[in-house]
């Protein structure tokens, strides 16, 4: 019985040793959770402007390599790769070509240490300067021109300007895709107008007006006015005394498109 007993005592004590070793070996073999986030100096800006993306990554015992990445039709791809300073910082400067909403992440590489980790998803919206004379206009108008024009001794390498006909007004439209921003543009009459020349000039977007003015010879306002959710603007002029040329000077808007 004694030897059954030290026979059945053993076994059991080298099944515990073994599971132990067995414990122990998946529990080393076990990677750390890893972390980290991202942070953007902009959700919005112009194209060909730099953004920064700067986070940090945990554990940081030793140096992380993280990399930048990029959505694309539904796949991430790394552009860029940079080492963590001593305290898990890192900090990534990206151009940003693309017109339009890109979506970025951070991913901190796995080691022989920690596991890999992934950053939430941040989206960053690129705009562009668009200018209107070089559009296709939805409502053409009845006699107007694009090229360049002086208005109130200032010269506008592009320009919109209306020629008097058999009218009294005119206007011209524009599609924005409701992915516009903000509108520009100086308005006044052309200096090669009459003396008694005169038009009210105004800027509209969806039926609702941004701006009205009239304006004589020698008179000129630089208008800035957002266009945010809008579907479509409208450049409207008036014609009165004799031979008016109603301009709008660089008229642009700003679009994510």
């Amino acid at each position: 019985m004694k030897i059954r007993t030290r026979l059945v005592i053993g076994i059991l004590a080298t099944g515990a040793t073994v599971a132990g070793l067995l414990l122990s070996a998946d529990a080393a073999g076990a990677a750390v959770k890893s972390s980290i986030t991202i942070k953007t100096s902009k959700s919005t800006l112009m194209t060909g402007t730099p953004e920064f993306f700067t986070g940090v990554a945990r554990p940081h015992a030793t140096p992380r390599t993280v990399e930048l990445q990029r959505s694309s039709h539904g796949k991430w791809t790394t552009v860029d790769t940079r080492r963590t300073k001593k305290d898990g910082t890192y900090r990534f400067r990206w151009i940003i070509a693309a017109v339009g909403r890109s979506t970025f992440r951070t991913v901190v590489v796995k080691n022989s240490h920690a596991a890999g980790a992934s950053s939430k998803k941040v989206s960053v919206t690129a705009l562009k300067w668009h200018s209107l004379p070089s559009l296709a206009p939805v409502t053409e108008c009845y006699i107007c021109f694009t090229g360049a024009v002086d208005i109130n001794g200032k010269h506008f390498d592009r320009g919109l300007y209306g020629d008097e006909g058999f009218q009294d007004s005119d206007y011209v439209e524009y599609n924005l895709k409701r992915s516009c921003r903000t509108f520009s543009g100086t308005l006044g009459l052309r200096d090669d107008s009459s003396d008694n020349a005169g038009s009210t000039m105004s800027v509209s977007a969806d039926g609702h007006t941004l701006y009205s003015a009239h304006f004589g010879l020698g008179e000129s306002t630089k208008v800035t006015r957002s266009i945010v959710g809008n579907l479509r603007i409208k450049l409207r002029w008036t014609y009165a005394g004799d031979d008016p040329h109603p301009a709008y000077g660089n008229p642009r808007i700003l679009c994510s498109w």
